[in-house]
């Protein structure tokens, strides 16, 4: 039980990081405007997921498609003036499950609004992480160096623990089976060669997805490093003494 134990923790962790990263690079959503710059909110047609951020180049529609099929989803002369709709959730609520041809015009209105690349059918750079990098001075660049090294440390020492642990697992084994022992050595690869992985994508994504500040920064690394350290918390917690015992 106490195996089985280690490796889910090992495995909420990588579960954890995961999720980091994609909802930070696929943020939910319930309208238009909650969405970053050229991105727009979308319903993947499945009835258990929630709407989610889009490139807008992804955009059902199309400028030529756009001008032809959405007037008819408008009410009279509100196609017109379409530069004063407002893309909040009281003009339209984005639902799970659900797309419609007026949600596709909301889209493709909300991306030629917003999105840089609207004269090129929105294809080109991401709108928010180009505009995001554009805001990083010679001091936030220094200041993400120093937090690197800083950030590397909790990643290296969790790989270092996972390779000695293993070493004292196979002296103990002497070569003899046991399924308990494979599992925590299951564990311990996790540890040694996915979480570093999964720890880096994750650290990136929130870099360049969150607005670039010292603040956001510091908190952003700290998040991933207290992420890390879960498995030895969690493991002195439902564990307790019989942690070092495994």
């Amino acid at each position: 039980l106490d195996a089985i134990g280690a490796l889910f923790l090992v495995l909420l962790q990588v579960y954890a990081l995961s999720l980091v990263e994609h909802e930070s690079s696929h943020p939910k959503c319930i309208s238009m405007s909650d969405c970053p710059l050229g991105t727009f909110c979308a319903s993947k047609n499945y009835e258990f997921t929630l709407p989610t951020c889009f490139d807008c180049v992804r955009t059902a529609l199309k400028k030529a498609e756009a001008e032809l099929i959405c007037p008819e989803e408008f009410l009279p002369h509100k196609w017109e003036h379409r530069e004063y709709l407002d893309f909040d959730h009281n003009e339209l609520r984005i639902t799970q499950g659900t797309t419609s041809t007026m949600q596709n015009c909301y889209a493709f209105l909300h991306c030629d609004a917003t999105d840089v690349d609207a004269g090129t059918n929105f294809e080109g750079a991401c709108d928010f992480i180009s505009l995001n990098k554009s805001k990083m001075d010679a001091g936030t660049w220094v200041m993400v160096t120093f937090l690197a090294l800083l950030w590397a440390l909790p990643i290296s020492k969790d790989v270092e623990e996972a390779t000695t642990e293993e070493r004292v697992l196979d002296h103990h084994l002497a070569g003899s089976p046991n399924v308990p022992a494979e599992i925590v050595r299951l564990a311990l690869r996790i540890r040694s060669f996915i979480l570093p992985f999964y720890a880096t994508a994750a650290t990136l994504v929130l870099l360049i997805t969150e607005n670039i500040s010292e603040k956001n920064i510091i908190l952003d690394i700290l998040a991933i490093t207290i992420i890390l350290e879960a498995d030895n918390v969690l493991a002195a917690l439902l564990l307790g003494t019989r942690q070092g015992e495994m």
